[in-house]
């Protein structure tokens, strides 16, 4: 038996639980953007008489192939979708260095210095 499985035997348990913990917290994050989703577009259906259906396909997280092909399927305006989609990538293209760069800063100020 190597060291690494050795290893790896011994720390089953605990791999087990980061495994666990990890779902957990991705099934948590996940009803929480689908819970805003449709808030959001439920506020904005209110608010203008959009198509419900659009703006939830719209406002979804997901692939902008997926979305569109979905939108097809259902008769909904695959262009309004897919142009949500688009500026939804741009906008994270385009900010997700500064946030990065913030979280970084941010980080660095709560880690004590040697």
């Amino acid at each position: 038996m190597t060291a690494l499985s050795s290893l790896l035997i011994a720390n089953r348990g605990e791999i087990a639980m980061r495994i666990a913990r990890t779902a957990g917290i991705a099934a948590g994050l996940t009803l929480v953007l689908l819970l805003v989703t449709l808030a959001l577009s439920l506020l904005v259906h209110l608010l203008t008489g959009l198509n419900l259906a659009g703006l939830i396909l719209a406002y979804a997280p997901g692939g902008l192939a997926e979305m569109s092909l979905v939108a097809l399927a259902l008769h909904v305006d695959a262009a309004f979708v897919a142009t949500h989609h688009i500026i939804r990538i741009v906008l994270i293209i385009l900010f997700a260095p500064a946030a990065y760069h913030l979280w970084r800063r941010w980080q660095e100020r709560q880690t004590p210095s040697a």
